[in-house]
């Protein structure tokens, strides 16, 4: 299947002390209609930067320079370059072709406006609808992603609700406009497990029945493996790895990926300590000039503190490690990032 969003080379570069700061370094991916890929890293890896950057959220930073490539292509039409476009024409994809949903629902949602009013304005935009039609299709919406009581629900200001039933909102106002890709950014992370695994079977239903195109941006890896087909790792601005989400978690070959997923805690009860990395990621004005990872590294080797690595592996399994060059995995794909 064709690929609706395909990614090049981003690169986001910010003015700072010292240097332009890089934190989004040369990423490249692609995604396709009905695929869930998750985005995973600590904090400060890139990761909500890279999707903002995407449709154009980072660009009235000062100073910022935005390079690459993000060609958006959805079945059936042109392909578009999306870094190209003017304000006005990405507001026309922003917000409807391509949704987003935040983490925090709360901020995202205006205190003095009912949700029937909010969801309607992205209606009234992207669908052209107003007044009692616009009431409706947001009774509809609220329904689909399992607001109970959703007529009265519409009628109600974001402080009456729970955070669960607020996230949800913004899930409905985010398909209002009927987008053909989802960026989720940590849209899970100020619930309860319960209301957790609500959102993620609402949007694991979403996926199904729309064929929408998912980039789920998170740091919990039990949800990557719950909902996504592929994954990829970013690190200190770049992606260090990539493969099929039951692969990765099977046979993860960046050391950063294998250390994220020995800090995951285990139901052995053993009462061992939990693994953790040491150290800390660089901040994206002074990163190392070799390996991004090498400093918190205990398998480095030479070269990985002069050169960063290419992707070692194929289109399906990469990562960009060193370690890897003379492994039976080491097809080089020196451009990918």
């Amino acid at each position: 299947m064709s690929a609706i969003i395909e990614v090049k080379d981003l690169r986001l570069s910010i003015p700072a002390q010292g240097g332009p700061a890089r934190p989004v370094d040369g990423v490249s991916f692609s995604l396709s209609p009905g695929e869930c890929v998750g985005l995973v890293g600590e904090s400060g890896s890139g990761k909500s930067l890279t999707s903002q950057t995407l449709i154009g959220l980072t660009r009235e930073i000062p100073g910022v320079k935005i390079e690459g490539s993000v060609r958006w292509q959805p079945e059936g039409e042109q392909s578009r370059e999306l870094l190209k476009m003017s304000e006005r024409e990405l507001t026309s994809v922003r917000g409807g072709e391509i949704g987003m949903v935040f983490q925090d629902p709360l901020s995202c949602l205006n205190p003095l406006f009912r949700v029937d009013y909010q969801i309607g304005e992205v209606l009234a935009r992207h669908c052209g609808l107003k007044g009692q039609a616009a009431f409706e299709r947001t009774v509809e919406l609220l329904d689909s992603v399992g607001v109970p009581q959703p007529e009265q629900r519409a009628r109600q200001y974001p402080h009456q609700l729970s955070g669960g039933l607020r996230q949800r909102v913004i899930l409905a106002m985010t398909l209002a406009g009927e987008p053909r890709m989802l960026i989720a950014d940590e849209p899970t992370t100020a619930l309860d497990v319960t209301v957790q695994a609500q959102i993620l079977r609402e949007l694991g239903k979403l996926r199904r029945e729309r064929g929408l195109a998912i980039l789920f941006i998170t740091h919990d890896l039990g949800v990557v493996a719950q909902v996504c087909d592929r994954v990829m790792v970013m690190y200190a601005g770049r992606i260090v790895e990539q493969a099929p989400v039951k692969e990765f978690f099977d046979n993860p070959r960046h050391p950063y990926s294998r250390g994220l997923l020995e800090s995951l805690p285990t139901l052995s009860g053993d009462g061992s300590k939990l693994t953790s990395i040491p150290g800390s990621p660089p901040q994206p004005g002074s990163f190392p000039p070799g390996c991004r990872f090498c400093p918190r590294c205990d398998s480095a080797i030479a070269p990985c503190q002069t050169q960063y690595p290419p992707h070692f592996g194929d289109n399906r399994h990469s990562a960009a490690c060193w370690l890897l060059e003379d492994s039976p995995v080491a097809s080089s794909q020196p451009g990918k990032q």
